[in-house]
């Protein structure tokens, strides 16, 4: 398998999103969201943005305070971290409105579990004016929608969408080493049901068969009733 990051259609959105946002008139608001189930490959999209846009990347977690998430956000800045929370907030925002470089907050549900949390993310992108992508599960948009003082400052939105053949195809041709027929790829993608990961994984499965066989292409006459996978975790239910 290849390393590289597919520009599915997930993809491409994200980096046009983070482009409005950087890009926007000064005094309007740069908060984006996006949102999904898991597996539609919103991590990975959210890489290829932040090589492409040189953004900081910090993931959120379940024992995440205002200090640790700072403290976080100036390692990636190469800061030291002031006495209190207020100061580090106001050095890191100083700096970031020098260096304009946008911020991606992954697991951002756990922004919500604590007050202090939210509110220190809408103090980041009011102090810092730079453009702030936060990303969530399914219902992330559903709870944000909550929180009216700090969902006003939202500017863009979008929910990953499960992969469709356009997507499949692209997916394998970047990333798999041995050519995957259409048929074949139609069988996957039912299967998974637009999964990237699961999308990514029997990809892997077929590369490793094909490569078995010394096989430039599979197709389904080739890969027969086989599973793609060895037990059903990446399988749609």
């Amino acid at each position: 398998m290849l390393n590289k990051i597919a520009e599915v259609k997930n993809v491409r959105g994200l980096m046009s999103m983070t482009e409005m946002l950087t890009q926007r008139p000064a005094g309007t608001p740069g908060i984006g969201l996006i949102w999904g189930a898991t597996g539609y490959g919103k991590t990975t999209a959210a890489a290829r943005m932040v090589v492409h846009s040189h953004a900081i990347f910090e993931r959120a977690d379940a024992v995440s305070t205002p200090r640790t998430l700072l403290a976080a956000l100036c390692v990636h800045l190469s800061l030291t971290p002031a006495r209190s929370a207020d100061e580090t907030l106001h050095l890191i925002a100083a700096h970031l409105k020098r260096v304009q470089r946008p911020v991606v907050i992954d697991e951002a549900d756990y922004l919500l579990d604590k007050r202090g949390l939210i509110e220190t993310i809408r103090d980041l992108h009011d102090r810092s004016t730079v453009a702030v992508i936060l990303i969530g599960m399914a219902n992330f948009l559903r709870q944000v929608k909550q929180l009216p003082q700090f969902s006003g400052r939202i500017a863009h939105w979008a929910e990953f969408a499960p992969a469709d053949a356009e997507d499949a195809r692209v997916l394998a041709d970047t990333i798999c080493e041995v050519r995957m027929e259409d048929d074949l790829l139609a069988a996957l993608l039912e299967q998974t049901r637009g999964s990237m990961r699961g999308l990514t994984m029997g990809l892997m499965n077929v590369e490793e068969f094909g490569k078995r066989r010394k096989l430039s292409n599979v197709g389904l006459s080739d890969w027969g009733k086989k599973r793609f996978f060895i037990n059903s975790i990446h399988e749609a239910e």
